[in-house]
C-alpha cells in the first residue's frame, strides 16, 4: 500500500489519525518497550493547541490510556445488549442513581480510556461503528455510532431481542516501532 492510499484512508477518519500521529510523535520521544511493558506510565499529547494527560496502563495485553478527567454521562437505552457490546471498559466507572423523587436518567461517571492492544512490539487501535434499531407496535428506537475507540464483544449478540437490527463496521489501526 502506498502512502497516498494511506493518507486518504487516515483522512477519513480524522480522529484516529489525530491520535496515532500523536502516538508517533510520543513513541519518538520514549522508548516503546517502556509504555508496553512497565505496569504504569504517563503520556502527554498534543492536539490543537492543548495537552492532554493520560495514565497508561498495561493489563492482559490491553493498554488503557486513562484520561485524568472524570465524566459524567446519562445513561440512555439501557438494555443487556448496549451494557455488553463493548469489549473494553473503563478502569474507573461507576453509576450514579438520582434520588427517587425525580424522573431522571442514570448518570455513568467514568474516566475516559484509549484502549490499544499490544502483540510483542506492534500497537493495535479498534475502532467500531454500529447502528442498532428496534422496533416494535409501540415504539422504535434507533442508535447510530461512528468511529469509537473500542471493539465488538462477540457475546452480547446472544442479548439482542427479537425487534432489534444490529448493524456493525469494525477496523484497526496498526502501529509499529
Amino acid at each position: 500500500m502506498n502512502q497516498v492510499v494511506v493518507s486518504s484512508f487516515l483522512k477519513r477518519h480524522e480522529k484516529h489519525h489525530s491520535f496515532i500521529q500523536n502516538l508517533d510523535s510520543i513513541i519518538d520521544k520514549q522508548d516503546l518497550g517502556e509504555i508496553l511493558y512497565n505496569s504504569s506510565t504517563e503520556v502527554v499529547f498534543n492536539h490543537s493547541g492543548q495537552s492532554f494527560s493520560y495514565n497508561v496502563i498495561n493489563k492482559s495485553q490491553v493498554l488503557y490510556l486513562e484520561s485524568s478527567d472524570t465524566i459524567f454521562a446519562p445513561i440512555n437505552f439501557d438494555t443487556p445488549f448496549r451494557r455488553r457490546m463493548f469489549l473494553y471498559k473503563p478502569i474507573y466507572s461507576g453509576t450514579i442513581l438520582p434520588p427517587t423523587t425525580i424522573n431522571a436518567p442514570k448518570y455513568l461517571k467514568y474516566k475516559p480510556c484509549v484502549y490499544l492492544t499490544v502483540s510483542k512490539n506492534k500497537l493495535t487501535y479498534p475502532s467500531m461503528s454500529y447502528l442498532i434499531y428496534s422496533s416494535s407496535t409501540s415504539s422504535t428506537s434507533y442508535s447510530f455510532t461512528r468511529g469509537i475507540n473500542n471493539a465488538f464483544n462477540e457475546k452480547a449478540i446472544s442479548f439482542l431481542e427479537n425487534i432489534d437490527t444490529f448493524a456493525l463496521q469494525q477496523n484497526k489501526y496498526f502501529y509499529e516501532n
